[in-house]
């Protein structure tokens, strides 16, 4: 009955919007997050789309098939076959090219003197930690990253990687090395890769030994995004692996934009971890200087004491950053947190100096694409054509630009296609988008921006703006770097009467949500403005907004069976789940079992006696659910007693499983659940026990409840809100017991005496 509280992410697809953003290829977690951050030109080239796809799993098992969605922990198949990601070692949207037929035999070679002296500290470094680390599946020793913008426009990433293997999971993700390559102004090279042994025998990995990953469409991302993929021979548990990667991009798609960035934890303990950012002090292209004096405008968060400042080195021609941060321990992520890149150390950065320059360029790209073209228009009168509610309180600008919303949501195809960086943040012409019946959310944005256009409304502009879900990292506005990894749309509506403007905002690329709402992993995070320059915070709605309210009405009789009749109420994300949901179970079968699965959660023994929902695709009346049931073993039956809890009443919070905690609670928005019961008792009965009023209040959660008796009947009254979206540690125990007190609450029996 209760939709529990749980943090989800609704989005069926991968997004890849911006920069930093690659659930796919983080198959070394800890290895990625390090580097990962580096430059936003990198990640677009890889745009993740819907196509054949091969599985690897950890037992080395492969599965070939098609990903048609993915959850916080499990990837979906076409066929429905969920597998966990922690039991996917990769995923590989593409069929293997013959770079190499197999792996050369390596032959053994050993170190020189020095260097072993050398790596033997590293080995008792390494066996150090385990000390304190016993269980992870390898210690990185050295984590260096380099990232070098040159004078004329080409960028050079390099990482130094080097790691101590201690378990079998270690070996799996060791054995091999993927680098991206697109295309000619893209250049990955392996400059070297080698397995240690503790005795100083050394194998070492030929560059010029790989295979191909090729995708089956050269169109579905930016540059071909092909991978190399590197085998390290010999790998077993109490080795050393080591390479060093380089990736340069020889023709970036605006140097003047630079940026990178990087973070220094994972959950793999680093021995040592540094980042070097060397700029040149002339940016020149084209043969024209087009900055002088090039500064690394940066920002550090989370930083250990006396980390946070680089030293910097200039030279004739260069000024050079210098991070290093030292003994960093696994980082250890509690259930429900917030996400880990906003605990970790890590740096942003880039050679703007004002949000002008990035926005304007954004902007100019995003405007270009939304003209009002006769298709538009076309598009437009059809929309409008489609009846109108006559029970409604919308104005006649509100009814359009809500036929517009739910237009795009079911009628453009949710499919990510790019052929550029340009169309990644700014996405396709309105027109193409509309034709083409398909586009992601940034060509969701980009229509109902145009469209909106075209109502020539002078109440009413739509804007895209970027923003970077809830799910994910906070987003950084306080440098103008490109960081977002989703699109929606801004609303600025104007009220004809008093003339004043509201902004608030949509999102088109769900199916499911009424106007004015929209989904959840959108609230509480920033939104740039690129066409405005603006940077507007998007709140958290009242915990009204977010209601699932159940009114239930049942009868005991003397036999112990309960009849009873429930009514549910929704709006915002509980509402748009379930009109998702029987959008597309329509057959009565289906859902009978749907509401049966929920009669039975009540009581095992419960049948299902009729059910009733409203129109899953009317968006403009809330969404209602009704059903007729009986309970036949729900009270406890004795010679002189019922004893009885609330059918229907249930409340879960998972997220409260810790006695205590060391980092944030993170929900997608606010919560409101309510219930009204009426309870009709058997004749000849009284009330023996009613639990006691309850009112519990903290800072984030208000839940108040109380029984009532009379005529025969007994009347409960439950409300629990959670104002915010994040619950901060410090509170969290006291926000524990209000919250075990809840859980008890509801579990507290009725009894019923007979008289």
């Amino acid at each position: 009955m209760e939709v529990k509280s749980k943090k989800v992410n609704p989005r069926p697809h991968f997004e890849i919007f911006g920069k930093k953003t690659s659930i796919i290829y983080n198959k070394r977690k800890a290895e990625v997050r390090m580097k990962r951050l580096f430059i936003f030109t990198l990640i677009a080239l890889f745009g993740l789309t819907m196509f054949s796809e091969t599985l690897v799993l950890r037992n080395g098992k492969t599965i070939n098939g098609k990903v048609v969605g993915y959850t916080n922990d499990s990837i979906i198949l076409e066929n429905g076959k969920k597998y966990s990601i922690n039991d996917v070692r990769d995923l590989i949207f593409a069929k293997m090219d013959q770079g190499s037929k197999t792996t050369k035999s390596v032959k053994a070679s050993k170190l020189k003197k020095w260097e072993y002296n050398k790596f033997k500290k590293l080995f008792d470094i390494a066996k150090d930690k385990l000390e304190k680390f016993p269980s992870v599946k390898y210690v990185q020793l050295w984590d260096m990253g380099s990232h070098t913008l040159k004078y004329n426009g080409p960028t050079v990433y390099q990482y130094h990687f080097l790691a101590y293997v201690n378990s079998y999971e270690g070996v799996q993700d060791l054995s091999k090395k993927e680098l991206y390559y697109g295309s000619t102004t893209y250049k990955t090279e392996l400059l070297m890769g080698r397995v240690i042994y503790p005795d100083g025998t050394v194998y070492n990995v030929d560059p010029k030994d790989f295979q191909v990953v090729k995708p089956q469409s050269e169109g579905w991302s930016y540059g071909g995004g092909k991978r190399k993929v590197y085998s390290f021979p010999n790998i077993k548990k109490g080795v050393l692996v080591e390479f060093i990667a380089r990736y340069t991009n020889l023709k970036p798609d605006n140097p003047k934009l630079f940026e990178s960035g990087y973070a220094f934890q994972g959950d793999i303990p680093v021995y040592k971890s540094t980042f070097t950012m060397t700029l040149p002090k002339t940016l020149v292209l084209n043969k024209k200087v087009e900055r002088r004096n090039v500064k690394f405008n940066y920002i550090t968060r989370n930083m250990p004491k006396g980390t946070a400042k680089p030293k910097i080195k200039i030279t004739k021609y260069n000024r050079i950053y210098f991070w290093e941060v030292n003994n960093m321990p696994p980082f250890i992520k509690e259930p429900y947190a917030v996400n880990e890149e906003d605990l970790v150390p890590n740096i942003q950065g880039t050679i703007l100096q004002k949000r002008s320059e990035l926005d304007s360029w954004v902007g100019k790209m995003e405007q270009e694409r939304m003209i009002v073209t006769p298709v538009v228009e076309q598009t437009l009168k059809s929309i409008l054509n489609t009846p109108s509610p006559k029970d409604t309180k919308l104005n006649k600008t509100e009814i359009n630009l809500a036929k517009i919303y739910h237009w795009v949501q079911t009628n453009i195809n949710y499919l990510s296609v790019k052929g550029s960086v340009s169309s990644g943040l700014s996405g396709h012409p309105a027109e193409e988008t509309i034709k083409n019946g398909k586009g992601d959310c940034i060509d969701k944005a980009i229509v109902m921006a145009t469209l909106a256009m075209a109502l020539k409304d002078p109440n009413l502009i739509v804007y895209p703006v970027t923003v970077k879900a809830n799910d994910s990292e906070k987003q950084i506005v306080e440098i103008p770097v490109i960081d977002g990894n989703h699109a929606i749309s801004e609303v600025h509506l104007k009220n004809a009467k008093t003339g004043e403007w509201k902004i608030f905002y949509l999102d088109g690329t769900a199916s499911s949500y009424r106007y004015p709402y929209f989904r959840g992993d959108d609230k509480g995070i920033t939104a740039v403005n690129e066409i405005l320059g603006t940077v507007r915070m998007i709140p958290v709605p009242k915990p009204e907004k977010e209601k699932n309210f159940y009114t239930i009405e049942a009868s005991i009789n003397k036999k112990g069976v309960i009849t009873g009749h429930t009514r549910g109420d929704y709006n915002g994300d509980y509402e748009a789940r379930l009109r998702n949901l029987y959008m597309y179970r329509k057959g009565d079968n289906e859902r009978r079992q749907i509401f049966g699965n929920m009669v039975n959660g009540m009581s095992p023994k419960g049948e299902l006696t009729d059910y009733k929902l409203s129109d899953a695709f009317d968006y403009f009346h809330p969404f209602v659910l009704q059903y007729s049931y009986k309970l036949y073993d729900f009270p406890t039956i004795t010679k002189n007693f019922v004893i009885t809890t609330l059918p229907g009443v249930d409340y879960s919070f998972p997220e409260y499983q810790l006695n205590k905690r060391t980092t944030p609670i993170e929900y997608n928005s606010s919560r409101f659940t309510g219930h009204k019961v009426t309870i009709t008792i058997p004749k000849g009965y009284k009330i023996e026990f009613l639990p006691h009023e309850i009112d519990l209040k903290s800072d984030e959660v208000h839940y108040s409840a109380h029984y009532t008796y009379k005529d025969g009947k007994i009347y409960f009254e439950d409300s629990y809100k959670r104002y915010n979206r994040i619950i901060v540690q410090n509170n969290y125990l006291q926000n524990l017991d209000i919250h075990k007190q809840i859980l008890n609450y509801v579990k507290e029996p009725i009894v019923l005496r007979k008289k």
